[in-house]
């Protein structure tokens, strides 16, 4: 009998993904065969979503779902809190109803789902415009008591910006935030910076 594996766990497109916005997330994942059998397939599926990696807390459970949908799987449980990281795992039956075990654990991050989510303000330099002035930096420094567990920056700018944390890019990422009409929509970015903070003194640039 050919064994099948859940593999390439994805959500919304993207692994592990930082800064979701939507509310019903689209999940999809990959089959494999251990065999070189014809007529091998899905015939249901079941995802776990859950507070933490043991699934000892269960944020929602799909059940078993007779389907052969593996792309575009929409989440349908509770709603989704801001900044919340959720585990989630599938698994899935055969065309002889045999189940496979549960697959890898993947994940995702929710972002800022509101202004009220916000905990910054705008900062700048009171300047012309069009002054022909260099671009200016902004500096910040900070403490922080220990290494953190996890950290994450989230951050925009009317105009483009570099971010740096302790003279570090924060990403590769080119002309962010990326242009709109910055007076109707600001977009943001979210990083992981979990390994550019350090116990002590920190400056973000």
């Amino acid at each position: 009998m050919a064994k099948l594996n859940l593999v390439n766990l994805s959500c919304e497109y993207l692994n592990n993904p930082l800064g979701l916005e939507q509310q019903k997330p689209r999940l999809a994942w990959q089959i494999t065969s251990d065999a070189a059998e014809f007529n091998i397939f899905q015939s249901a599926y079941q995802v776990q979503v859950s507070l933490n990696e043991q699934f000892s807390d269960i944020f929602w459970d799909s059940g078993k779902n007779e389907s052969g949908d593996s792309w575009q799987v929409e989440y349908a449980g509770r709603q989704l809190t801001a900044k919340q990281r959720y585990y989630w795992r599938g698994r899935i039956w055969d065309q002889d109803d045999n189940v496979t075990a549960w697959s890898e654990i993947a994940w995702w991050e929710m972002g800022l789902l509101s202004p009220d989510n916000w905990q910054a303000a705008w900062i700048g330099l009171r300047q012309p415009e069009n002054a022909g002035q260099p671009c200016p930096v902004l500096r910040r420094e900070w403490e922080c008591a220990g290494s953190p567990l996890r950290a994450r920056l989230y951050v925009t700018a009317r105009g483009l910006y570099i971010a740096r944390i302790n003279g570090q890019r924060v990403s590769e990422d080119l002309f962010t935030p990326g242009w709109t009409k910055y007076e109707k929509r600001t977009q943001y970015q979210v990083y992981d910076v979990t390994n550019l903070v350090r116990p002590g003194r920190n400056v973000l640039g």
